[in-house]
């Protein structure tokens, strides 16, 4: 691929992505190790292997993507450096060829964890409402994006062709990032919006530090670390600028990061919680105290089955919300 003068050179940003992906990769092993830990130790074992399970799944497809992508640079630099290819010869032809096999394979490991990753939001935006309703326009840009990985990966997989380049697909590739983050998008707003008018409403009568308020600060939190990064690589990529793989291999990292980070953090603010409800109770009742109960905030299996709900014990109601992992 011809690369103007202000671009980098695809063999440049094959050592750059691989360096980033790797680092990020270093930060999510050890994050899937505290998630792990944290849900072997749940009060509800069946709903813990079932978010194990979940997370190994995104620990295994960021491990085989780094994986490849390492080969393909030993590919790259080692193996095929003195071959010669339609538009050019080295690493720089390499990198820039799209029909070469462990770019499609990166490629197809990448489509399978967003179909995942953002089927999961979908999934808790779901638990949260508990109406099919709420969920209709996120299924339905769910399933735009199945359309858009089926077409993209038809046309990577199609009759090999030699020095194929990536921008030859771009309508495919465009819709696919916009299709993802629309998705996760809406998803998150959906979910961010449910949990903010529970909160609202428990906060009437609540007199103990409530865990409604840090869970929604996670799912704004892993929503933009997601969403940013897929800007980038969309704008990157309308631009035509090689950049754009760099962004697109870190998605990998940073979708898994988003989701341990998610159960991480609502586990340690249940557990900060539940330390400020004991103080409280712990202290001498006061004559308001004897007049107004607390509001109780019962999290069952907060990290794992993803409902939270709230028991006003003034009317007798209950309300119910959720989290969600990723971006996610």
């Amino acid at each position: 691929m011809a690369t103007s003068r202000n671009d980098i050179a695809s063999d440049t940003t094959a050592i750059i992505s691989l360096a980033c992906e790797w680092g990020l990769y270093g930060v999510s092993v050890l994050l899937y190790g505290a998630t792990v830990r944290r849900l072997t130790s749940s009060r509800a074992p069946r709903v813990g292997r079932r978010m194990i399970a979940l997370a190994t799944v995104f620990f295994a497809l960021s491990t085989a993507h780094a994986i490849a992508n390492l080969i393909r640079l030993n590919e790259g630099f080692v193996n095929k450096r003195d071959s010669s290819f339609p538009n050019g010869s080295g690493p720089t032809a390499f990198f820039s060829d799209a029909s070469q096999t462990y770019f499609v394979a990166i490629n197809d490991i990448y489509s399978i964890q967003t179909l995942l990753a953002d089927a999961v939001v979908v999934y808790r935006c779901y638990v949260v409402w508990q109406t099919v309703k709420a969920i209709l326009f996120p299924v339905t840009l769910w399933l735009g994006l199945l359309s858009t990985v089926i077409g993209c990966l038809y046309q990577l997989h199609g009759p090999n062709q030699p020095g194929k380049e990536i921008f030859s697909i771009s309508d495919w590739v465009n819709a696919f990032f916009a299709m993802s983050l629309f998705t996760n998008l809406i998803s998150t707003s959906l979910l961010a919006f449910k949990i903010w008018t529970v909160n609202k409403e428990a906060s009437k009568y609540r007199t103990t530090p409530g865990v409604l308020g840090p869970i929604l600060r996670v799912i704004i939190d892993s929503g933009i670390l997601y969403s940013v990064t897929l800007i980038l690589t969309l704008i990157t990529f309308i631009s035509r600028s090689n950049s754009q793989f760099i962004f697109l291999d870190l998605l990998m990292p940073v979708m898994a990061i988003s989701f341990y980070l998610v159960i991480i953090r609502i586990s340690m603010a249940r557990r900060d919680c539940s330390n400020s409800r004991d103080v409280i109770e712990s202290k001498p009742p006061s004559r308001i105290d004897c007049q107004l109960r607390p509001v109780e905030v019962n999290i069952p299996q907060l990290t794992e089955h993803d409902v939270v709900e709230t028991t006003d014990e003034v009317n007798g109601t209950a309300l119910k919300s959720g989290h969600t992992p990723d971006p996610l």
